[in-house]
């Protein structure tokens, strides 16, 4: 053991975070972290670092302790485990420790594999969110780490606990969500994807949109990294905005994690890779933490988005999913790089975590650097691969209602509408209310529209091809009615003399505090 030094003098020496994160590396699911009493919030994200790791997360009771900041700032991030007065933690770390260190679901015992597939369920359910081809082994810490914390010893017992405490299992879904990042994470990785993204910098024309998509973005360290980079690529961030057009789209499923990313600070131990100038610029200092700057963190739209059930978002020169797919198994991970390939520019950037591969998905990249992670898309038939990109969301699906931040009322400004959202999710788009009237056009939609004859309206009906109008009419009616998310219709248009295949996907919004729904007609070729 050894004491590193410290980046910046802000933060409590030693600190807790730092030494917490050290353990959680070292011992892994073997660790176990206890907060007592102090002031401040140290502790707090290296308690998250060890439950990441499978460890256990105890905190002190706060009305026992004689300084309660340390014990709430830990409870309020969510990974704790256990809050307990002190006089009742030896007792419970000695049950801890009688648990069995790994849950055995053997494939012959019927009633063990009857309780997984209960339990997936239920998770299912409850967060819309299958982990059916998730990695066994990875699920199976996850279930035992929560049955050690919560004294059951087997699925049955723990079955029965979620019964009666509902809470639980929304603990177990943060626990498998669970992740743990910093900035600039692999420092030499991202040495290499700065000189990508310099190239990328360089093909851009004045004001032509750079588009990055960061799946699985957890807190946002690494979408802030990216975006640092770019920034620093156009000679800062007001350079940028005078020429280049930045946008970048950092998504998860975990809602907690999407909000700390959000609000954009974070304690120093996440920075040791952030070089003392680059801090200076980007980051402003708060008490025992750093805060992004306000410039920075309008680059980054973060949105709920599940990479294998959504629609992807397309047009991207750019996606970085770091230490998402170690999480799926193989079929998983073939589908979901099958996606990103039909999402990527023909020359897009594809960045990978170090302990990832292509798998058997190294058809469809070529290697720009292999112990980087680092790839280009290659030119490969996009019609095979588009074909299993759209496996993942069916023809027609369940309601996934679209949430549009700000956006209040469809006769509201438009001006709230995150229009950079909306052209990355479709690029080529006509928004319209349920009279088919329409709101906005996104992109270039002039190939699948043609005036007719007489007074001009301004109704889907009226502009759009005729080929299309009645089976528009039909879907748009059908999705309302039925509350379907999109549907996808295929057709085959003839543009420039070359036919092409189209994707018409028509997708129904969720407007927050208003009962109106608008539809998102898009044209995909």
């Amino acid at each position: 053991m050894y004491l590193p030094q410290p980046i910046s003098p802000i933060s409590p020496k030693p600190s807790v975070d730092n030494f917490f994160t050290s353990l959680a590396e070292s011992a892994g699911d073997h660790a176990i972290g206890i907060i007592l009493s102090g002031t401040g919030s140290d502790g707090a994200h290296g308690m998250r670092a060890i439950r990441a790791v499978g460890g256990i997360t105890i905190a002190q009771e706060p009305i026992t302790a004689k300084y309660d900041g340390m014990p709430k700032s830990a409870i309020e991030t969510g990974c704790v485990d256990l809050v307990l007065p002190l006089k009742s933690m030896i007792q419970e770390l000695f049950k801890i420790m009688r648990t069995p260190n790994h849950l055995r679901i053997l494939k012959g015992d019927d009633i063990q594999r009857t309780n997984i597939q209960e339990l997936l369920h239920l998770l299912k359910e409850r967060h819309s969110v299958d982990f059916k081809d998730y990695k066994t082994g990875t699920l199976y810490r996850r279930i035992n780490r929560r049955m050690a914390a919560c004294n059951v010893y087997n699925l049955n017992e723990y079955l029965e606990h979620i019964h009666k405490n509902s809470e639980e299992l929304n603990t177990l879904f943060k626990d498998i969500m669970i992740s743990v990042t910093n900035f600039f994470r692999d420092a030499d990785c991202f040495g290499d994807l700065k000189e990508s993204i310099v190239e990328i910098v360089k093909n851009k024309a004045p004001n032509e949109p750079m588009r990055v998509w960061v799946p699985g973005c957890a807190t946002g360290e690494e979408a802030y990294s990216i975006a640092i980079l770019f920034a620093e690529a156009c000679g800062g961030i007001t350079a940028m905005s005078k020429k280049f057009r930045l946008q970048i789209f950092a998504t998860d499923i975990d809602t907690d994690a999407l909000t700390r990313a959000r609000k954009g600070i974070y304690p120093e131990s996440t920075l040791s890779n952030v070089e003392v100038a680059v801090r200076e610029r980007y980051f402003r200092t708060r008490e025992n933490a750093y805060e992004i700057t306000k410039p920075l963190r309008d680059l980054v739209v973060f949105s709920r988005h599940n990479v294998f059930e959504d629609p992807p978002f397309l047009r991207m020169d750019l996606i970085a999913c770091r230490n998402l797919l170690i999480y799926f198994n193989a079929k998983l991970q073939h589908s979901v790089l099958s996606l990103f390939h039909y999402a990527m520019q023909p020359d897009g950037v594809f960045f990978l975590g170090k302990s990832e591969s292509l798998g058997h998905s190294v058809n469809l990249f070529q290697i720009l650097d292999s112990k980087h992670k680092l790839y280009k898309r290659k030119l490969v038939s996009s019609g095979e691969y588009a074909q299993q990109s759209r496996a993942n969301y069916a023809t027609t699906a369940p309601l996934k209602k679209i949430d549009i931040p700000g956006l209040q009322s469809a006769n509201k400004s438009m001006h709230d509408l995150p229009d950079a959202f909306i052209e990355a999710l479709s690029p080529d788009s006509l928004l319209i209310d349920e009279n088919m009237d329409i709101i906005r056009v996104y992109g270039d939609v002039h190939a699948y529209t043609q005036l007719s004859p007489g007074g001009i309206s301004m109704n889907l009906l009226s502009l759009a091809r005729k080929e299309f109008r009645q089976e528009l009419r039909a879907l748009v009616f059908k999705i309302i009615r039925e509350q379907k998310s999109y549907t996808v219709l295929p057709k085959k248009l003839e543009l420039q003399g070359k036919l092409y295949e189209i994707n018409i996907v028509i997708r129904l919004l969720h407007l927050k505090h208003t009962p109106e729904r608008l539809i998102l007609v898009s044209f995909e070729k």
